[in-house]
């Protein structure tokens, strides 16, 4: 039964969701961050203006993508938020990405020639960007921590949307 009590849950709900603290909207002057992360299980990443966050993306890794090691998948993150923002940061100056894995730093800053090949192969797909990769430590990077461990199986993410639109009585 949806009663009145149902109806202004959902509208308070509406109201929650659509509040500037939730997601301001992305604004072409300020400076873009991107943070990323890998689990074990998935990536995530957020865009960040003014410490705000404008966007998010997650996604599961494959069973080919879990068995990378822990420098690849954080790479394999910054190129998926990369690609997945193309919108917000292609064409700028400078964006700035946070990783927590310190070593990515220093591969960004040398020759593409020095790393190893899998992940040459990742950081010829963000030679199109002017990237900054810059170490922020994985207990300050909430949002893209929690969106990396929070991912949904794909089998998962099928049987709610069928929930979603078709649902059993």
């Amino acid at each position: 039964m949806w009663t009145s009590k149902h109806t202004d849950a959902a509208e308070a709900i509406k109201t929650a969701i659509t509040d500037s603290p939730v997601l301001p909207y992305y604004d072409v002057n300020e400076e873009v961050t991107i943070e990323c992360d890998s689990s074990e299980a998935g990536l995530g990443a957020t865009v960040l203006q003014d410490g705000q966050p404008v966007s998010f993306a997650s996604r599961a890794l494959t069973p080919t993508e879990q068995r990378y090691a822990h420098i690849e998948k954080e790479c394999l993150a910054i190129v998926y938020a990369c690609q997945k923002f193309n919108q917000y940061i292609l064409g700028r100056n400078v964006v700035t990405i946070h990783s927590d894995h310190k070593p990515l730093e220093t591969i960004f800053k040398k020759t593409l020639i020095t790393a190893p090949k899998r992940l040459q192969r990742m950081l010829l797909q963000l030679q199109k960007y002017n990237l900054l990769v810059m170490y922020k430590p994985g207990k300050r990077m909430y949002i893209a921590d929690m969106l990396s461990r929070a991912v949904l199986p794909k089998s998962k993410i099928y049987m709610t949307t069928i929930i979603m639109f078709f649902p059993l009585n």
